[in-house]
């Protein structure tokens, strides 16, 4: 979401950032939980920038998926996603 008038579309606050979910894949860890149109907003302690990066570790920018590598199979997750004009915790 790096166009801002999208983000102004949405409803987003200029403090926010994020990346627009616009696909979810049968059978993932994310079907049921995440909606197509939600805005993820952070992932665990995360935030996510506009393009789809977080701040991994002092210095360390990465995509977003290095969050998710972070743990094993079966674990959850807390993922903040910003949904039907409001930033709720899934």
């Amino acid at each position: 979401l790096e166009n801002p008038q999208i983000r102004k579309h949405l409803g987003l606050k200029d403090d926010q950032s994020g990346v627009m979910v616009t696909k979810i894949a049968f059978g993932t860890s994310a079907h049921g939980v995440l909606k197509e149109g939600d805005v993820i907003l952070k992932m665990d302690e995360y935030p996510v920038a506009n393009n789809g990066t977080i701040a991994f570790a002092k210095n360390i920018h990465g995509d977003i998926s290095l969050a998710v590598h972070k743990h094993h199979v079966g674990e959850t997750m807390q993922v903040e996603v910003f949904r039907n004009g409001a930033a709720q915790t899934l």
